[in-house]
């Protein structure tokens, strides 16, 4: 894949950060050489929380599944 090919998908396909008291969701996409390299992480905090943050941690979740089920589609021709 040509060099200015993988800077614009890098410029592209934006960093997501996603986080709040309960964790924590990263993605990036970045080149290396010849190759795109997607890294994605995951963490969630452990703790007590009141019953009254529970729509806050499904909103959470949620962001993190839509994220999650992005499609993005490269193709070299």
């Amino acid at each position: 894949m040509a060099p200015w090919l993988l800077n614009f998908y890098t410029e592209l396909l934006k960093d997501v950060i996603v986080g709040n008291m309960f964790g924590e969701y990263k993605t990036q996409i970045k080149a290396e050489g010849q190759t795109l390299v997607y890294v994605r992480s995951f963490r969630l905090y452990s703790g007590d929380y009141p019953p009254s943050s529970y729509e806050t941690f499904v909103k959470f979740l949620q962001q993190i599944a839509d994220n999650d089920q992005a499609i993005f589609m490269i193709s070299h021709s």
